[in-house]
């Protein structure tokens, strides 16, 4: 069978409903193969895959250690308990499997992508995902303990039980994914998007998060406690009863963001952009505000008692309530712009009537 076998795949011939259970392909060379239906052996460290393409084949318990992957497809297989540890991915597509329990510790995956696969249990340990594509993927109670994460994007991937502890985020992209109340005290953060995401409750206090992007994330309740965020983007995020307090948000933008009674006490929001936030019930005792904007916000209820405001702008913001200082250096409603802000163009017979009347 085994020089059957490699005859077929040296002529091109797809190998088609075969079981190789009983053969031991440990380092076999099986570059370019396309395999339909196979049920591959345990036995395949360090075998050759390379540019292959495995349709609807059964993986389950193989040992795939070592191995060499690169550019292999592999589409609706099954490669439950499998291991791949140490094994090379790089540019590998995973798509529609079932890798429950599957061990992907340590593997290189650079550009490798899973999509709709199963990824509950599996490990990604040590692994290098650099810019590795995990969308629609279910990784409950997955492990990325130690992974490299960089540039990597995770679309409506569920990570609500996954350990993401000391994973490198520097540049991830993690959209609509579902992450849960996770502390990302381990991680490293820098320009990270966490898109419509779901992180009610999570932990970023003391965390690095510069230039991070939360642009609609579900942020209830979540903790920036001293955390560094200069230019991080909070856009029409859900941060209702948030913590900044003493963080570091020079330059932030928080625009059209749900704040009510989120607290900003001690905190650093010099030249913060607040335009159109609901904030009522806020706190920003003692925060540092000078040039802050809160233009068309909602601070009703607002505490910026021993804030720092100087020229801070709330420019036609519902103030009622608010607890501002009238010496504390801030500018209200700008008449001219608020003029600018009433103008209508003039059409037909409205039109005509004010240019006779200038007449």
């Amino acid at each position: 069978m085994p020089a059957e076998l490699f005859d077929k795949i040296r002529h091109g011939e797809p190998v088609t409903g075969e079981d190789l259970s009983s053969l031991d392909l440990t380092g076999a060379d099986l570059c370019g193969g396309v395999f339909e239906r196979v049920r591959f052996p345990r036995a395949m460290q360090r075998a050759l895959l390379k540019e292959s393409t495995c349709t609807s084949c059964d993986f389950s318990g193989s040992d795939l250690a070592g191995a060499d992957l690169h550019l292999t497809t592999v589409y609706r297989s099954s490669l439950v308990g499998a291991s791949f540890a140490g094994t090379s991915l790089v540019s590998t597509n995973i798509v529609e499997c079932d890798a429950k329990d599957a061990v992907f510790r340590e593997v290189t995956a650079p550009i490798a992508t899973w999509f709709k696969t199963s990824l509950v249990g599996a490990s990604f340990e040590r692994a290098n995902l650099d810019r590795a594509n995990l969308v629609e993927v279910d990784a409950a109670g997955a492990s990325f303990r130690g992974a490299n994460l960089e540039k990597s994007t995770l679309y409506q991937a569920d990570l609500r039980t996954a350990e993401l502890a000391g994973a490198n985020l520097t540049l991830t992209t993690l959209v609509e994914a579902k992450l849960g109340p996770k502390s990302f005290a381990d991680n490293e953060l820098f320009r990270t998007q966490f898109m419509r995401s779901e992180l009610a409750g999570a932990s970023f206090a003391g965390v690095d998060c510069t230039q991070c992007n939360f642009m609609a994330a579900d942020l209830r309740g979540a903790s920036f406690a001293r955390a560094k965020a200069p230019m991080a983007f909070f856009g029409e995020a859900l941060l209702e009863g948030a913590s900044f307090e003493d963080a570091f948000l020079k330059q932030a933008v928080f625009h059209k963001a749900a704040l009510a009674k989120a607290v900003f006490s001690g905190a650093t929001l010099e030249e913060a952009f607040l335009g159109g936030a609901v904030a009522p019930g806020a706190r920003f005792q003692g925060a540092k505000l000078d040039h802050a904007d809160f233009s068309y916000a909602d601070v009703t209820d607002a505490d910026f008692t021993d804030a720092a405001l100087f020229r801070a702008k709330f420019h036609l913001a519902k103030r009622d309530g608010a607890k501002l200082g009238a010496k504390q250096g801030w500018l209200g409603d700008d008449e001219e712009l608020a003029r600018i802000d009433k103008w209508q163009p003039k059409h037909g017979a409205e039109r005509a009537a004010d240019e006779d009347g200038r007449r």
